[in-house]
């Protein structure tokens, strides 16, 4: 998705001293250290890990087993004895990579949704169906971000109640403030304890000049602005100390190489300190699904790194104690075609999706797609059964104990509980 910075205007806002009663204004006060306000907050009780998939993911990360399926992917598909069943005689599996998913789904943590997508509009754009699944809406334009609007209805007031480590999607922006967009732990300054994907190097020059004022000419506003920077400095330090991952309990194992494996490194550093911090919401993104052609070598080398970083979340998760407080959601913007002649997919429209977590309700929740229903389609499967705005809702209302009007278009979809929560 394409990152949005942080304005002039919005930086003005932000540091100026005529937001009084907000939290930011609190934060901001010279002489305040941002954990002491973050401990003085109640964490909800859950924590939410959205995983974007970016691209658009092919079925086969859910390999279905009908003969009609496998005629119409003859290269690129999976039957049950290269891939992961469910069980005996299933109709569907894992793809081969995901064997912590298999794990999770035989220990009952693990639901499968299929078919899910929006049942009054669909959109083949990656931009549109990104942004529909994103807002949870089939008219996104304009509308906030599901999880931004989630971090606002979270009890307490704490500044960091969503964490972004995938930087400005439009799942995290929208007019609520509270949810933080940072580009990582390691070089976290105030500047971006604040901002989205912060308008770099203005920002920088404007906070090298206020800072570097002498105090002593006496300009009142001046100095508290230059103060208030210093203390969002300062509380940068203070959260990379607290926030030290060398504390982790070693589970034996390591996240993956790269952005990614450091994505989730980070944010379960800030979820073991959840306690401090009162972080909720977590968000973040891996690409690269988007298989056009040699889907079978592609999807595998996505995929193991998304198996192996899912894994890290619930065993620290397990090992801190908060498994059944845990919620891993993965999505892609959509599912893909049938096989094309370069061996692979072009874009689909229902795709399978993935809830994770000690209170999960494991189980299939409905069928694969039938061979009628995969005969009957034209390039690509059509149709959701589950729609998108029900699985949020779900997650939304019994998942995280809250109340989703106002955050999901109010009406076309069912609002019936797909029991996914034990």
């Amino acid at each position: 998705m394409k990152k949005s910075k942080l304005s002039r205007r919005d930086f003005l806002r932000f540091t100026a001293a005529g937001t009084c009663g907000a939290a930011i204004h609190t934060a901001l006060t010279p002489g305040f250290t941002m954990t002491q306000y973050a401990k003085a907050q109640s964490a909800a009780a859950k924590h939410l890990f959205v995983i974007n998939l970016a691209g658009g993911c092919s079925y086969n990360i859910a390999p279905i087993y009908g003969s009609a399926w496998r005629d119409r992917n003859p290269t690129i598909s999976y039957g049950a004895g290269d891939s992961l069943p469910l069980s005996g005689g299933a109709d569907q599996g894992f793809h081969p990579s995901l064997t912590y998913f298999k794990e999770l789904f035989d220990d009952g943590d693990l639901a499968l949704m299929n078919q899910v997508g929006f049942s009054q509009r669909a959109s083949r754009s990656h931009s549109m169906a990104a942004q529909m699944w994103m807002t949870g809406s089939i008219e996104p334009n304009g509308k906030n971000g599901i999880l931004n609007n989630l971090s606002c209805r979270i009890p307490g007031t704490s500044l960091f109640r969503g964490v972004s480590f995938a930087g400005s999607d439009p799942i995290v922006e929208g007019s609520c403030a509270q949810m933080r967009q940072l580009e990582g732990l390691s070089g976290l300054d105030g500047t971006e304890l604040f901002g989205s994907e912060d308008e770099t190097t203005w920002l920088s020059a404007q906070r090298k000049k206020i800072s570097s004022h002498d105090t002593k000419a006496g300009n009142v506003s001046r100095d508290y602005v230059k103060n208030a920077i210093k203390n969002m400095d300062d509380s940068a330090d203070e959260i990379r100390e607290t926030l030290d991952g060398s504390n982790l309990p070693n589970v034996g194992f390591n996240p993956p190489n790269g952005g990614f494996g450091n994505d989730i490194r980070d944010a379960m550093r800030v979820l073991q300190a959840s306690n401090v911090l009162g972080t909720n919401i977590f968000y973040l993104e891996t690409g690269g699904f988007d298989t056009h052609s040699n889907e079978r070598t592609n999807l595998a080398n996505r995929l193991t790194p998304l198996n192996q970083g899912v894994r890290y979340i619930a065993e620290i998760s397990k090992a801190l104690g908060i498994w059944d407080d845990v919620m891993i959601l993965t999505f892609s913007e959509f599912a893909r075609t049938f096989e094309n002649s370069a061996q692979g997919t072009d874009h689909g429209e229902v795709a399978p999706c993935f809830l994770m977590g000690g209170s999960v309700n494991g189980r299939q929740v409905n069928s694969a797609p039938t061979n009628s229903k995969i005969q009957d389609s034209n390039r690509f499967i059509r149709g959701a059964e589950i729609d998108t705005r029900t699985v949020w809702y779900n997650i939304i209302s019994a998942g995280l104990g809250l109340t989703p009007s106002g955050i999901l278009d109010s009406s076309g979809y069912s609002t019936s509980s797909l029991s996914l929560f034990s």
